[in-house]
């Protein structure tokens, strides 16, 4: 698997757990759409980052949900 497509793996496998406490929501709802935006955000940058956290960084702060 390549880096890009390890990140891909990683952002769609993120907890909710996680993701609760990365954004602050509850929501599966919710939690579920931001992680689908931020798949979706990671597969238009291909190779651009190493690991899902920094990809998250970037897609969190600049507000890209």
């Amino acid at each position: 698997m390549n880096s890009n497509a390890v990140v891909i793996h990683d952002a769609a496998n993120l907890s909710d757990g996680t993701l609760a406490t990365l954004t602050g929501k509850r929501s599966f709802a919710e939690l579920e759409q931001i992680q689908a935006e931020f798949v979706a955000f990671v597969e238009k940058h291909p190779g651009q980052y190493e690991t899902w956290i920094q990809a998250w960084r970037i897609f969190w702060e600049k507000g890209l949900r």
